[in-house]
């Protein structure tokens, strides 16, 4: 399954006229092909939980509810294009994931910059 991640099927019209209010760049993802393959090298992997959605890894310390919350229901979108939650695999995926592909996520949203510098790495500007 192919899904479309263009910025005009991404975001909603509301949504890219709040990133050109903020002086935000529209973002695309980055290609797989274009990703370097660099892999984590040392990863604390007790305690992990992690997800994988599509080509995306989302790791954290605590499982993550049954119901996601609404930020990170946004992210997964962001990510795949899609809005099912992501599937719970081995924590052991993680040494054998591209690095650039793996997100950690907390239990409560992101700060401002943190969420800045996030979306800034999953969708880098081409301007």
């Amino acid at each position: 399954m192919t899904t479309d991640t263009s910025p005009e099927n991404l975001w909603n019209e509301s949504q890219r006229d709040a990133m050109a209010a903020l002086n935000l760049s529209v973002w695309r993802p980055v290609e797989m092909a274009q990703a370097s393959p660099a892999k984590l090298s040392s990863v604390n992997l007790s305690g992990q939980f992690c997800y994988k959605a599509e080509q995306w890894l989302f790791c954290s310390e605590h499982p993550l509810p049954v119901e996601l919350p609404r930020w990170l229901s946004d992210l997964v979108r962001a990510c795949t294009g899609l809005t099912t939650r992501p599937a719970e695999v081995s924590p052991k995926m993680v040494s054998e994931w591209p690095a650039e592909r793996i997100i950690e996520v907390a239990q409560t949203p992101p700060a401002a910059d943190e969420k800045k510098a996030l979306w800034q790495r999953i969708f880098p500007s081409h301007d």
